[in-house]
């Protein structure tokens, strides 16, 4: 006998009306030049980058929010080619590479690619495992 053999649907899929927060995490090493000043820069090659995405997506009628995959697709396809193993300086906009400017082109790139009704709100970018940027909806330049 299958274990779920006897699991039927159930009579009510959608329980409460809510737009709850999915909570995603992303990594990937890159290599980067950070500059201090016009002639003062630091160097990091395959560099560990961690960061966590948050954003909130009314239920459906299943009860479900945004499926995670396409949380997981975002990345996949806008943003991993960019960043994975790559040498950011020449891959991202012109800027300087720093962790609070990588952040907000991360969230711009996610926020960009939502589906409708699925809103950003934050990105927790690590640049040590003890040291982030959190960029909030709130609080994002304009």
């Amino acid at each position: 006998m299958h274990i779920f053999g006897d699991i039927q649907a159930p009579d009510v899929f959608k329980i409460y009306d809510a737009s709850p927060v999915l909570k995603l995490k992303f990594s990937f090493h890159a290599h980067c030049r950070i500059y201090f000043s016009p002639d003062r820069y630091k160097d990091l090659e395959n560099h560990l980058y961690v960061f966590y995405v948050t954003v909130s997506s009314p239920l459906n009628d299943m009860g479900m929010a945004v499926d995670f995959f396409h949380i997981e697709d975002i990345f996949t396809t806008h943003i991993k080619p960019f960043v994975d193993q790559q040498l950011l300086n020449q891959t991202l906009p012109s800027m300087n590479m720093t962790t609070e400017n990588i952040a907000h082109w991360l969230y711009e790139t996610f926020e960009e690619h939502l589906p409708a009704n699925t809103t950003m709100e934050t990105l927790e970018l690590f640049e040590t495992a003890n040291h982030s940027v959190l960029l909030m909806q709130y609080n994002r330049p304009q």
